[in-house]
């Protein structure tokens, strides 16, 4: 956890992938690898703390990604290849989402109207 807790300092994250012999094994937040170290589990194992948390496949859309999300107590998913291929190929981000439809949205030129009770486009 300590080693762990260290490597991360460099990024601007707060959530991070766990990986067990090359599969995705679960996440694991800063604050979560702060609290062990602060706790003296430093020499513990990250898995130890490791949320299992759900996850989402490529394919998927978004809404299931935010269905997912509103069902954990984490923002983000860990995007694996498929029930059998536990692969890691990327985290989505309820940031993310929000990106993705902040830009449909601007793509189809919609706007709210000042009532907000309707929406014109």
């Amino acid at each position: 956890i300590s080693r762990a807790f260290d490597q991360i300092q460099q990024y601007e994250f707060t959530v991070f992938p766990v990986i067990r012999t090359g599969d995705y094994y679960g996440l694991v937040s800063e604050m979560k690898l702060r609290r062990a170290v602060a706790a003296d589990r430093g020499d513990h194992l990250v898995r130890e703390i490791a949320e299992q948390v759900g996850t989402v496949f490529p394919q998927d859309t978004l809404a299931k990604a935010v269905l997912r999300m509103d069902r954990s107590k984490y923002r983000q998913l860990a995007v694996i290849a498929s029930t059998e291929d536990r692969k890691l190929r990327g985290i989505v981000t309820m940031s993310d989402i929000a990106r993705v439809q902040a830009k449909a949205v601007d793509d189809l030129d919609y706007s709210i109207t000042p009532d907000r009770t309707s929406i014109q486009g």
